[in-house]
C-alpha cells in the first residue's frame, strides 16, 4: 500500500472538492504527556493508516515505531525502542502490505530499513532520509534533506544509487532546487510532491521533469493563505488537491493546483493541549473514510479529525427503470399502518421520505414532530431525531412539523423543520441537532452533486441554494423565484431542479442559465382527472432516464412522465381515496430504490406503502 493511497479511497465515498472536517479532534494515540510508556509518544513525525485503521507512528524521540490498533488505549512497539543502533530518530514509516513489512526512514542512522518479524534489513545506506512513499508501480521514493533531492528505487532492487526524480542540484530556491526537503507524496501519474521546508513551499515534479512547479506557498513566512511556514506532511488526493501540515503555523492547509490561495482545513487555537489545538503539526494521513490524522508533534499525540460529508446522497434511482416498467397495483405496508399514533410502530401524517444505501426508510413523521427510520422487514421504527415517544415538547431541540429529509453516508440527517422555520442537521446517534438555516419556511430539501443544498421556501415561492464557506457556515442565493407555493424538490444528475407547485398543480424544471422554467405537466382542470394533469402535487422524483414521478396528492395516485411526454402514466392508486392495498389517501412523497421498487408516504393512512416493480415488464425480447 502506498502512503498517498488512503486519500484516494475517499473517491469511493464521495467525489467532492468541498470535504470538511470537524474542528474538535479525537486523540487516538498518545496524549498522555511525553514519555516512553506504551500509552505515550515523544515527538511523533510520520504516520501511516492501514485498511483496518491501525496507526503506525514514527515515534521519533523514543527511537521506535509504534503500532496503535484501532480504538486501543496503548500501542505496541514493532521496531526499535531499545538501543539507538536499532533506530535513531525515525521520521517516516510506511507499510508494504504485500509482505506486511515496515519500511522506516531511520534519519539519525542515515539509512532506510525494512523491519519484518523483529528482524531488520538495511535497504539503502548513507542517505539523509526523511520522507518515504511507494507508488502504484512498486517504486520506493526517498527524500534526502541534505543532498536536497528525491530518489527512486524499484522495490527489492536496492543495490544501486537509485534515480534522482526531483532536485539534486544542490541547495537553493530555484525551481530545480530544494532547501531541506522533508515529506513527499506521489500521484497516479508518478508526479512527486515535495515539502520544501526552508523554501516555505510545496513543489510538484512531473515524471522526467528537469524542474518543478510551486503548487503551495512560496511567498515567505507568514499566516496568509498564500504562505506556508516550514511545511511538513504532504498528501495529494485523486483530485489533485494538496494537503499540507503547516508546521510553524500549527494548521493544516489544502491547495488546489493552480490556485494562489490555500484554504484552512484545521487551524490552531489559543490553548495548548486542547482537542482543537495543534502544536507543530508534522505527519499527515487519511483513512479509507476520509478522516484526517495529524501527528501533533509537540503535544506528543495523534489527532483524528472526523470528516463531515457536506455531500448528501442525492435522491436517485441507481438502477435503470425501463420505459415499459409497471408496478404491482397492491402495496405492501412497510412502516406504520396502525392508525394515527406516536408509538414507534405508528406514524402520524408521514410526509417526506428517503432511502439510504441499505434501503433503510427515513420518514418525516410530521405530526409526531420527529424523524424515524424503519429497516427493511422491521415491525417497529427507530427514533432518529426530534421528539421521543416518552418526552414532551421541552426537548433540547424540538422539531415542529418536519417536512422533508435527506441522509448522508455517515447517517447525518438534514431536516426541513417547517413549523420552526429552519433547516436542522442531526448527527447519527446524537440526542440533539443543530440549526443550519434559520428564519426560512422550508419544505423540500435536496442536494446536487457539487455539494450545494437546495431548499424550497413555500410561501415565497422560491428555491434557495446554500453552500458552506471556509468557516463551516452556510451562505445562500436564490436560484428560482415566482414559482408559486412550491413543495418538494428534486435535483437531477445534471443539476436541474424539479419543483412541485402544489397550488398551481404543476411540475416545473429549472435549468440554470435558462430565463424561464420548463413546464413538465399541465395545470389541473377540476372537471376531469386527465392523465396530462395533476391536482395538488407534492412529491417529485426523477430517475437516471429523466423520467419524472409525481405524488399526485389530491388525485390519490402516483403518476409517471417519460422524458418529452405530454401525458402521464398511472403507476399506482387512482382508485379513489381509501385504505385498501390498491388505494392511497393523500400521498405526499415518493422514492425509488435501486431495484426500481416504489415507496410512497400514504399520509392520511399513516403508513408507507411499497409497490414492487414487475421485473418481467422490463425484459427484452
Amino acid at each position: 500500500m502506498r502512503k498517498h493511497l488512503n486519500m484516494g479511497h475517499v473517491r469511493q465515498i464521495v467525489n467532492k472538492t468541498n470535504l470538511k472536517w470537524k474542528q474538535n479532534a479525537i486523540t487516538v494515540a498518545g496524549g498522555n504527556d511525553e514519555g516512553k510508556k506504551l500509552n505515550q509518544l515523544y515527538g511523533p513525525h510520520g504516520i501511516f493508516i492501514d485498511k483496518n485503521k491501525n496507526i503506525f507512528i514514527a515515534d521519533s524521540w523514543n527511537n521506535r515505531i509504534i503500532e496503535w490498533k484501532y480504538n486501543a488505549k496503548e500501542g505496541q512497539i514493532i521496531a526499535g525502542g531499545k538501543e539507538m543502533d536499532q533506530l535513531n530518530e525515525p521520521t517516516d514509516v510506511i507499510v508494504d502490505q504485500q509482505n506486511h513489512s515496515i519500511i522506516i526512514a531511520d534519519k539519525g542512522n542515515r539509512r532506510v530499513i525494512q523491519w519484518l518479524n523483529q528482524n531488520q534489513q538495511i535497504l539503502i545506506a548513507n542517505i539523509d532520509c526523511w520522507g518515504l512513499v511507494i507508488d502504484k508501480n512498486g517504486f520506493l521514493y526517498v527524500s534526502d534533506h541534505k543532498k536536497n533531492e528525491v530518489r527512486r528505487w524499484k522495490m527489492g532492487e536496492y543495490n544501486n544509487e537509485g534515480i534522482v526524480v526531483a532536485g539534486g542540484n544542490r541547495k537553493g530556491d530555484q525551481l530545480n532546487q530544494f532547501n531541506s526537503p522533508t515529506f513527499i507524496s506521489v500521484d497516479e501519474d508518478q508526479s512527486v510532491y515535495v515539502s520544501d521546508e526552508n523554501n516555505l513551499r510545496v513543489m510538484k515534479w512531473r515524471k522526467d521533469a528537469r524542474e518543478g512547479t510551486v503548487v503551495a506557498g512560496g511567498n515567505g513566512y507568514g499566516r496568509n493563505l498564500t504562505q506556508l511556514s516550514s511545511p511538513q506532511g504532504v498528501i495529494v488526493d485523486h483530485l489533485g488537491q494538496i494537503y499540507v501540515a503547516d508546521y510553524w503555523n500549527d494548521r493544516i492547509m489544502r491547495w488546489c493546483e493552480g490556485k494562489q490561495d490555500g484554504e484552512i482545513v484545521v487551524d490552531r487555537y489559543d490553548q495548548k493541549n486542547q482537542t482543537n489545538q495543534l502544536v507543530f503539526s508534522s505527519g499527515l494521513s487519511f483513512d479509507d473514510e476520509g478522516n484526517l490524522y495529524v501527528a501533533d508533534h509537540f503535544n506528543h499525540r495523534i489527532q483524528k479529525f472526523e470528516v463531515i460529508f457536506l455531500s448528501i446522497k442525492i435522491k436517485e434511482s441507481q438502477g435503470e427503470v425501463c420505459s415499459t416498467a409497471t408496478w404491482s397495483k397492491h402495496g405492501i405496508t412497510v412502516a406504520g399502518g396502525k392508525g394515527f399514533g406516536r408509538k414507534l410502530d405508528e406514524l402520524a401524517d408521514p410526509y417526506g421520505i428517503f432511502l439510504d444505501d441499505n434501503d433503510a426508510i427515513y420518514i418525516a413523521d410530521r405530526s409526531n414532530h420527529r424523524v424515524v427510520m424503519w429497516k427493511q422487514n422491521a415491525t417497529i421504527g427507530q427514533w432518529i431525531a426530534g421528539l421521543k415517544e416518552d418526552e414532551d415538547d421541552t426537548h433540547a431541540l424540538p422539531l415542529n412539523m418536519p417536512q422533508d429529509i435527506v441522509v448522508d453516508k455517515n447517517g447525518t440527517v438534514y431536516i426541513s423543520d417547517g413549523g420552526n422555520y429552519r433547516v436542522v442537521r442531526w448527527y447519527q446517534n446524537e440526542q440533539k441537532g443543530e440549526v443550519l438555516i434559520d428564519h426560512i419556511q422550508a419544505v423540500g430539501i435536496a442536494q446536487d452533486n457539487q455539494g450545494f443544498i437546495y431548499v424550497s421556501e413555500y410561501a415565497s415561492g422560491q428555491i434557495t441554494r446554500w453552500n458552506f464557506n471556509d468557516d463551516d457556515e452556510l451562505s445562500g442565493e436564490i436560484v428560482a423565484k415566482n414559482l408559486g407555493h412550491t413543495n418538494f424538490i428534486f435535483i437531477d444528475q445534471n443539476g436541474s431542479v424539479y419543483s412541485a407547485g402544489i397550488l398551481k398543480d404543476r411540475i416545473l424544471k429549472i435549468i440554470e442559465g435558462n430565463d424561464e422554467p420548463i413546464l413538465i405537466t399541465a395545470q389541473y382542470d377540476s372537471s376531469e382527472h386527465r392523465f396530462d394533469q395533476l391536482s395538488r402535487p407534492s412529491g417529485v422524483f426523477v430517475d437516471a432516464q429523466e423520467t419524472v414521478y409525481v405524488a399526485d396528492t389530491q388525485n390519490h395516485r402516483i403518476m409517471r412522465w417519460l422524458q418529452g411526454a405530454t401525458n402521464g402514466t398511472l403507476i399506482v392508486g387512482g382508485n379513489g381515496k381509501g385504505s385498501a392495498s390498491d388505494q392511497l389517501d393523500y400521498p405526499s412523497d415518493l422514492f425509488l430504490d435501486r431495484q426500481g421498487n416504489l415507496y410512497v408516504t400514504d399520509t392520511l393512512n399513516n403508513r408507507v406503502q411499497k409497490f414492487l416493480i414487475d421485473e418481467s415488464s422490463c425484459q427484452k425480447n
